[in-house]
């Protein structure tokens, strides 16, 4: 489902769904079982993948069926996921609504999705203080705050790299400028490395014996096809359209063992935020 091939992500999970049951109550999907609620959620997942408003519909429609028939531990993975989605889309009274619950559920007992959903609250409050145009001064200054608390949550084996490149702008934000960009530096490393065996987009490892799409400007990024090349050029505010200019000069950087320096850090950021 992550190479985001939509017509069959969707037809998998619909021919999974409708099998019959064993008689343990599983049901076999290829190589592994899975619950029925699993796969409602791929599917509804496998939808989001297709923008279009008609598959938002059903597939939050699938979400909101699930999580009136579940109960923890998958409760708490449906909020997740569903906090992200709405984050994605900018709905961020629906994604703060939605993580928070999430939290709450495993509030007595942390468990692998409390980082994840930490995470993407902060980057959800980080989103808003940069494009919602809507709020004031004395909101725009909550909202960084509480950014800044929920990325602060992470202890440092659980920092992504994502979240390196979240908490560098909410440190250069914070006028801890130092930091910032020692953040950016780490995010620039995990980038590189990462790309060297996974699509920038959907982050599926690059298959042994394929050729891989790469990104002629930075010559950082790999693709599994076009498709997965232009979403990642302007899907998000930080896109690769962004970074690629960056990520072409931290490849050449390493490559010759220099570093950059604090202005060039400066004119990163000025470009970035």
């Amino acid at each position: 489902m992550r190479r985001c091939n939509f017509k069959a992500s969707v037809s998998h999970f619909r021919e999974a769904i409708n099998a019959p049951p064993l008689q343990d109550g599983l049901l076999i999907i290829r190589e592994h079982s899975v619950t029925r609620i699993h796969l409602n959620l791929d599917l509804a997942l496998a939808f989001l993948k297709k923008h279009s408003a008609a598959n938002e519909a059903e597939a939050f429609e699938i979400f909101q069926k699930e999580l009136a028939n579940c109960q923890h531990p998958d409760r708490e993975i449906i909020l997740f996921h569903m906090g992200e989605e709405y984050s994605k889309r900018k709905q961020w009274k629906q994604a703060v609504k939605t993580l928070q619950l999430c939290l709450s559920v495993s509030r007595k007992k942390t468990t692998a999705i409390t980082p994840k959903a930490n995470e993407v609250l902060a980057k959800t409050y980080l989103e808003q203080y940069c494009v919602d145009d809507a709020l004031d001064t004395d909101q725009r200054r909550e909202v960084l705050k509480l950014a800044t608390s929920y990325s602060r949550k992470a202890k440092p084996s659980e920092i992504t790299t994502g979240m390196h490149l979240t908490r560098s702008q909410l440190f250069y934000f914070n006028n801890d400028k130092h930091r910032a960009y020692q953040h950016l530096k780490k995010y620039l490393d995990a980038r590189l490395d990462e790309c060297k065996h996974c699509c920038y987009t959907c982050e599926q490892r690059v298959r042994t014996g394929s050729v891989p799409r790469k990104c002629e400007s930075c010559k950082v990024a790999l693709y599994c096809d076009s498709e997965h090349q232009k979403m990642s050029w302007k899907n998000e505010r930080i896109c690769h359209k962004v970074l690629c200019p960056l990520l072409g000069f931290w490849r050449k950087a390493r490559k010759k063992k220099y570093i950059m320096s604090e202005d060039r850090c400066e004119s990163v950021f000025r470009t970035l935020l």
